[in-house]
């Protein structure tokens, strides 16, 4: 930045004096002299007014000259007591700078990135850290396992790497050589935000270079609804061929516990047939909370013959994949669930209510990811079966 220059005599007042239709117009101009490489001028009505401008002008003048000298003295005696070598690589420094920023600035910053305010960790080393808060705050197995899923292949080519040094761009180009669909981009981008929100908050770097991820775009698609016909196929073969699934496949028609998870945890003691009503507890529930699921007449009928007092719903994946052989019917991810949420919505046509039944908090999720539009008729033979 250029040094700011002063005239050495000093502001110079003038009078001017226009004329306008007959009428005299008179103005002062107090010209302050060069300003930087400018020359600065101020116009005021009065006489008065210039000579106030000026003393005030004066005055701060004065003020950033003591400055100015108290400055010079202090950086005299620090310059002082610097070596001929430290003279040197400041002047390099600033030169490499040229400008751009501050030597202090850039001092600063190289602090900050290399010895963070909660030490200098690895990327391994903040994985292990991470992954043991998860299990030492009782996360779910699958939780877990998509930590380690997701996490793991970043953690490996970047094991040795101190967290504070890895950018966005190292993230970009280690997400562009990962394989999956759109929604598995976003799954793992979710992860590796939670990955370094856990090392700015333990002071390991100072931003998270995740949060700068793009999202991918997800093209929505329309859950598939098994139509009432192979719902009743479905069913009638399991009654005569594997029984013992029966209360599996009713629960995730029928009720709407999600397959994954719910179905894993719930036990027969949670299934009240007197009551007509099903306990999901907050351990069962994906999203930790408590509720209720109606038992319907259908419901009712197919669990009977297998309630028990307590003891889990029996699930085998030999004798489901059976079944998919032998019946020709179309099956997809979720596609009881989602036949449930399309099914109940129809017959009761109370979103709150099939979005509480189903364990969402509202019914965003319902419309957005479970609901197909179906008609009254189809919901009573779904409800038939």
């Amino acid at each position: 930045m250029a040094q700011t220059r002063y005239k050495t005599s000093g502001p110079k007042i003038r009078k001017q004096v226009s004329s306008v239709k007959g009428h005299d117009y008179i103005r002062w101009i107090v010209d302050f002299g060069i300003v930087g490489d400018k020359r600065k001028r101020e116009t005021f009505k009065t006489e008065a007014r210039a000579k106030t401008a000026i003393r005030k002008w004066k005055s701060a003048q004065k003020r950033d000259a003591e400055k100015r000298d108290i400055l010079a003295t202090r950086i005299g005696e620090k310059a002082e007591k610097l070596s001929t070598d430290n003279l040197l690589d400041a002047s390099r420094a600033l030169e490499s700078l040229k400008g751009s920023v501050s030597l202090e600035a850039a001092a600063r910053f190289y602090i900050s990135h290399n010895t963070p305010a909660g030490g200098a960790k690895t990327v391994q080393e903040l994985y292990d850290g991470y992954l043991l808060s998860r299990q030492l705050a009782n996360r779910r197995p699958d939780t877990l396992r998509d930590i380690r899923g997701y996490l793991k292949p970043f953690t490996d080519p970047f094991a040795a790497t101190p967290v504070q040094h890895v950018t966005t761009t190292d993230l970009e180009h280690w997400m562009r050589k990962q394989n999956g669909s759109p929604r598995t981009r976003n799954k793992r981008r979710i992860h590796l935000v939670g990955l370094f929100n856990y090392a700015v908050d333990r002071k390991y770097c100072t931003e998270n270079p995740a949060s700068a991820l793009v999202r991918a775009n997800v093209p929505k698609s329309k859950p598939y609804i098994m139509p009432p016909e192979d719902v009743a196929t479905l069913m009638q073969y399991a009654h005569q061929h594997e029984t013992e699934i029966i209360p599996y496949l009713a629960l995730c028609l029928f009720a709407g516990l999600r397959p994954a998870g719910e179905m894993s945890r719930i036990d027969w003691k949670d299934i009240n047939l007197g009551r007509k009503e099903i306990f999901i507890s907050d351990t069962t529930s994906k999203t930790g909370d408590e509720r209720y699921i109606d038992i319907q007449d259908n419901l009712a009928k197919w669990l009977a013959p297998h309630d028990q007092a307590s003891g889990p719903i029996l699930f085998s994946r030999r004798k489901f994949n059976r079944i998919r052989r032998n019946i020709t019917i179309q099956w997809e991810p979720n596609c009881m669930r989602h036949s449930f949420g399309s099914y109940h919505l129809a017959m009761y046509d109370n979103a709150g209510k099939t979005a509480l039944q189903m364990g969402h908090r509202d019914i965003g999720t319902l419309f957005e990811y479970y609901r197909r539009a179906v008609r009254k008729k189809d919901a009573d033979k779904y409800w038939g079966v």
